[in-house]
């Protein structure tokens, strides 16, 4: 009997020592899942956006972003105040937050921030920049519906365009 309880007292040592990593771990999955799933979506919307044949955006809410298929007004246009039907939305958890946000070069808020995609393949530029505890990172969305992650910072995107009037002609 004696024998046993050393063994159970053993067992439920190494146990409550390992029991903090498999929760670690299991923590670092899930926050890893969620940044492959944003990662995912602007590519994503494209895809909703070719297949409906109307816009798609993707707007943020501060818990989440959410991806939802756009109506045009009668003249064609889309505003904030377009009818829309939600796609997927995607919950940031409880240590990802948006820091920042940009749409074309231009700083706007979690709760303003909406991306847009529309069915000719063409979309904005946006920028998201998010805070998981101390470190940040940015996920930077091309006007061709691309996005990487960076470490850090969001880049300056103004460095990525270049004049074409510039180049020379061929004769």
């Amino acid at each position: 009997m004696i024998e046993m309880t050393v063994v159970m007292a053993i067992l439920l040592i190494a146990a409550a020592a390992a029991l903090p990593r498999v929760v670690a771990y299991e923590r670092s999955r899930a926050e890893s899942d969620t940044e492959a799933q944003i990662a995912r979506l602007p590519a994503d919307a494209a895809m909703q956006a070719v297949a409906l044949g109307m816009p798609v955006r993707i707007r943020a809410t501060g818990s989440s972003l959410v991806e939802e298929s756009v109506t045009p007004d009668t003249t064609g246009a889309v505003t904030t105040d377009s009818q829309a039907d939600q796609i997927k939305e995607i919950q940031l958890g409880d240590d990802l937050r948006i820091r920042n946000a940009e749409i074309n070069g231009t700083m706007s808020n979690e709760g303003t921030w909406e991306w847009m995609v529309y069915p000719d393949d063409s979309s904005d530029k946006g920028e998201l920049d998010f805070g998981e505890g101390a470190a940040h990172m940015s996920l930077v969305i091309s006007d061709h519906a691309t996005s990487q992650w960076i470490s850090g910072d969001v880049p300056d995107q103004s460095l990525d365009t270049w004049d074409a009037g510039s180049l020379a002609t061929r004769t």
